[in-house]
């Protein structure tokens, strides 16, 4: 396994993080006022990296309307380095919804822990 070890440091603080083959995605949400809270974009920190590496957009429109929508989702392809559809959220509701990544539905899981039942 690769062991790698990145540093930050502030004026008086200094942060060292010890990575082992770990994957960290910060979710980071719009600045604008009037966006969603489903408009979203995911970063990937890769180690020794100056910024983080954005790699996934959740977009979710404000039309006005009363009925809920569509949060479409993308990715960025790193080979291309272009952004392709990955897929959508369709919400049922403010708190329900069925994710599609390509043509695969993925409907929600209930069990023993769920608070939604």
């Amino acid at each position: 396994m690769a062991s790698t070890s990145a540093s930050a440091s502030a004026s008086t603080t200094s942060i060292t993080t010890t990575v082992v083959d770990e994957l960290i995605f910060p979710f980071e949400f719009s600045t604008n006022p009037n966006a969603d809270m489903r408009t979203v974009n995911v970063k990937h920190v890769i180690a020794g990296a100056a910024e983080p590496e954005e790699i996934y957009k959740f977009f979710h429109p404000l039309t006005g309307l009363a009925i809920t929508s569509v949060t479409s989702i993308h990715r960025r392809n790193l080979a291309t380095q272009h952004w392709e559809n990955a897929g959508e959220v369709n919400w049922t509701n403010d708190w329900t919804a069925h994710v599609y990544f390509g043509l695969e539905r993925v409907l929600p899981r209930r069990d023993e822990t769920s608070f939604l039942d």
